[in-house]
């Protein structure tokens, strides 16, 4: 759901470096706008990093955006 949220002219590529993170389990940063409710574009920078079980076992992503400028 996220995703719907990225302005249309990032979303191909935030969605490559994400999955390729996801397939390596592997942490990202990266830096692209979301759209709110108004149609209004907000520069953010992406944080995505992988949670391990105390057995090392991958369980989940964590994200969060942190606005720019």
């Amino acid at each position: 759901g996220w995703m719907n949220a990225l302005h249309a002219s990032d979303r191909v590529r935030v969605a490559r470096a994400w999955y390729s993170a996801v397939g390596k389990r592997s942490s990202c940063t990266l830096d692209c706008r979301v759209m709110d409710g108004s149609g209004t574009a907000h520069a953010v920078r992406l944080h995505g990093a992988p949670i391990w079980a105390e057995t090392h076992t991958f369980t989940e992503y964590i994200g969060a955006f942190t606005a720019l400028g």
